[in-house]
């Protein structure tokens, strides 16, 4: 080979800029796995392959909050490419994924991934071994010391978080029932065990309400609230095809005269 045809590590590590700069995020600041943050990144370059956008770019932009939540979607892409069937539950695998369709303005759903996992698996395997491998072997040298040198993140406060402080309000649409385990699969499959129980509105004794309309989720950590919500106040879910909304839970205070 012509030595004026020889990329220089420098000129690779510029190249790759963004994918090093989301990297270091991922498996330092996130503590998220080494190689499964190899292939979610080579899964994403495989979205802007295919024509989804500029997904780099886009999730360079994102809070680490909502980066480990993009990052958890692209996770369970990944495990879908292994399964032979795409299950049914706990949603509909022909919808878009939110979060990717906020990144790229674009319908991406895990169909989609499963109908061409074939080249979406020899894209991600090609760019690992051909590329990232090179590109990240510096950050992952140092991984294990910079994870040991991070700044302690800030105090929790003094005493036991409330429930208040780690509970969601759902509410769904009339006409379009959405049940318990409905709920529970769906958070499950997206964030893990993160529940600890749910109180379903009681509509027995409500006329003209054949279905309950809201929901009481109280997670088992707090930490779990922004990557639900995804940084925003409100946050429009479809679970089986069916709308729901989740915000924080206020609770109703009785005041004293």
């Amino acid at each position: 080979m012509d030595s004026s045809q020889i990329i220089t590590t420098a000129e690779l590590h510029f190249f790759h800029s963004v994918d090093r700069q989301i990297f270091n995020r991922l498996v330092i600041d996130l503590s998220r796995d080494i190689a499964e943050s190899k292939n979610v990144i080579a899964l994403w370059s495989w979205f802007e392959e295919v024509g989804f956008g500029d997904f780099g770019q886009s999730v360079l932009r994102l809070k680490n909050s909502l980066l480990q939540s993009v990052a958890d979607e692209a996770k369970n892409c990944l495990i879908c490419m292994q399964l032979p069937s795409l299950p049914l539950l706990p949603f509909n695998p022909t919808l878009p994924l939110p979060l990717a369709k906020l990144l790229s303005g674009m319908d991406i759903s895990l169909q989609y991934v499963f109908d061409n996992r074939d080249h979406a698996q020899y894209w991600i395997t090609k760019s690992v071994n051909d590329t990232l491998d090179q590109v990240f072997d510096d950050i992952i040298a140092i991984v294990p010391f910079a994870r040991a040198m991070r700044k302690p993140l800030p105090p929790t406060p003094v005493g036991p978080v409330s429930k208040d402080e780690r509970t969601l309000f759902m509410t769904f649409s009339r006409g379009y029932p959405i049940t318990k385990s409905e709920i529970r699969n769906s958070l499950t499959w997206m964030h893990g065990d993160c529940i600890e129980s749910i109180q379903m509105q009681d509509v027995r004794s409500i006329m003209y309400v054949s279905h309950t309309l809201f929901a009481i989720v109280i997670l088992r950590s707090a930490s779990v609230l922004p990557k639900i919500l995804g940084g925003q106040e409100m946050r429009k879910f479809t679970i089986n095809g069916k709308h729901a909304f989740a915000r924080i839970y206020v609770p109703k205070h009785t005041s004293s005269h």
